[in-house]
């Protein structure tokens, strides 16, 4: 199957069109050397998770003790009926 040449020559021009206009922009961020010192790893809050995943972890914590404290209260006023997992019936 013959090519089209320009269809080629019309994506070469777009690919090198492209390519400039990125190298052309250059660095447009004011990062500078001491920020990089004074916090290596920005994205990181702890050695392993982001500030993110810190963040779910610690809403999942909340969640669990909340819904705990209010099983505990329920037992702790007998709100909760008893278990009926005996042999014996009881009187």
């Amino acid at each position: 199957m013959p090519r089209n040449p320009s269809r080629l020559c019309s994506i070469a021009a777009l690919a090198t069109a492209a390519t400039l206009l990125a190298l052309s922009t250059g660095c447009s961020s004011k990062v500078t050397s001491g920020d990089i010192r004074s916090n290596p790893s920005p994205e990181l809050y702890s050695t392993a998770k982001t500030h993110e995943e810190h963040r779910n972890d610690v809403a999942q914590v909340v969640d669990w003790n909340v819904r705990s404290m209010r099983d505990d209260w329920n037992r702790l006023l007998l709100l909760e009926r008893g278990s009926r997992l005996t042999l014996y019936p009881a009187p």
